[in-house]
């Protein structure tokens, strides 16, 4: 049954964002979507209520909603709830041998799954209304937070979407686990393999998992001295999720080359 449309339903005007210039062809004056306006459409989705409605509730024409919220299904890598069992799952097992003390939970939804499980927990999320530590973009906590001389002993990144631009300072944070969300598995789906191509350096087939991301990842690890051992891997449709345990790195190939009294002939 289709909900009916309440005040409360209706988008806070605050919330609407500037006009755009038009190019002619809109029957509408075009508007910029705001993150509260996008937040406020795929609330009211989830909750049933069709394309025109929505658009009522948002002010705007049919044809502008149902074209972003298709934009924002491609984009979003989501999961369903058979896969958030087994991720919550394999969330405890993975805190049972990481045993981390403190957790830095970058984009923590509506609230940190790990509130009461450690005894140090920093949650972030852009979403306003969550009961999180701070409310902001990611990458900009995680530089404040890395500024501030501030460690983990845990790091998550379970972005909508990628993470790529948080890890080698997420690698820097952490000290004894970090977990990544690949969103961009999803590219396989949408055979954006060019995404991949322009940010991890491999050209991704449509039948490649995602170990060559999981590669890459090793070798940020390795650039800031830390050996990254994946101890789980999930991989549901479009998304895939990897938990490393973090220890020190140290190089050995000079020592293997030559015998120590060759290196050191006059010991």
């Amino acid at each position: 049954m289709t909900p009916i449309i309440t005040e409360l339903d209706m988008m806070p005007r605050e919330f609407v964002g500037p006009d755009l210039k038009s190019n002619g062809f809109c029957r509408f004056t075009p508007r910029r979507w705001t993150s509260q306006e996008i937040k406020w459409a795929m609330d009211l989705r989830a909750r049933g209520f069709s394309i025109p409605q929505i658009a009522v509730c948002l002010y705007r024409d049919d044809l502008g909603v149902e074209t972003k919220l298709k934009k924002l299904s491609k984009k979003t890598a989501t999961y369903n709830p058979a896969h958030l069992a087994d991720k919550y799952a394999t969330n405890d097992a993975f805190l049972a041998i990481a045993e981390p003390r403190s957790v830095l939970d970058l984009y923590a939804g509506r609230e940190s799954w790990y509130r009461g499980k450690v005894d140090e927990l920093y949650a972030n999320d852009k979403l306003e209304s969550s009961t999180n530590d701070s409310h902001g973009d990611a990458l900009r906590t995680l530089c404040r937070l890395y500024a501030e001389g501030r460690k983990f002993d845990l790091v998550d990144l379970d972005p909508f979407g990628s993470a790529f631009d948080l890890f080698d300072l997420a690698i820097k944070t952490a000290t004894r686990g970090i977990i990544i969300t690949f969103g961009e598995m999803g590219c396989k789906r949408f055979a954006r393999t060019d995404f991949i191509r322009r940010r991890y350096g491999t050209e991704m087939s449509l039948a490649i998992d995602s170990g060559a991301l999981v590669d890459f990842v090793r070798i940020v690890g390795e650039r800031n001295k830390k050996t990254l051992v994946p101890v789980f891997q999930r991989d549901w449709q479009n998304i895939s999720r990897t938990y490393f345990l973090i220890s020190g790195y140290r190089i050995t190939e000079q020592w293997d080359q030559k015998p120590a009294d060759d290196l050191f002939p006059d010991a």
